[in-house]
């Protein structure tokens, strides 16, 4: 009857935007994976340096202009995080980073906080 195609309707349409939400939250917590695993300096100096190319942060900078659009339910934790790592690359330049381990440092240390305040 009516109702029960309505039930389903209103089910199905649940868990596509629980789905959403989700890809949306584990496109974020990937990208401040990689961030922190390719910001973790090798350990020895005969240990090959990490390669940072240029769309390291430029990359960053779009999934947080992408996640505004991908938070369809206006999830304020996901805002949050998002704003949490739009303060990060905000004012890192990629020489820095490539340049100063103490940059690297300073970066990775915010990338870890941010994975540790959320529930992924």
């Amino acid at each position: 009857d009516l109702a029960e195609l309505k039930a389903q309707y209103d089910a199905a349409y649940e868990a596509r935007v629980t789905d959403a939400m989700q890809s949306a939250w584990d496109k974020l917590h990937e990208a401040l994976t990689h961030m922190g695993e390719k910001l973790t300096d090798p350990d020895g100096d005969a240990a090959p340096k990490r390669q940072f190319r240029d769309t390291f942060v430029s990359n960053l900078s779009e999934l947080c202009s992408l996640l505004t659009h991908l938070n369809i339910t206006k999830d304020p934790k996901l805002e949050l995080a998002r704003r949490d790592l739009e303060k990060m690359v905000a004012n890192v330049d990629i020489d820095d980073i490539r340049k100063d381990a103490g940059c690297r440092a300073d970066l990775k240390a915010q990338v870890e906080a941010t994975l540790s305040r959320y529930d992924w």
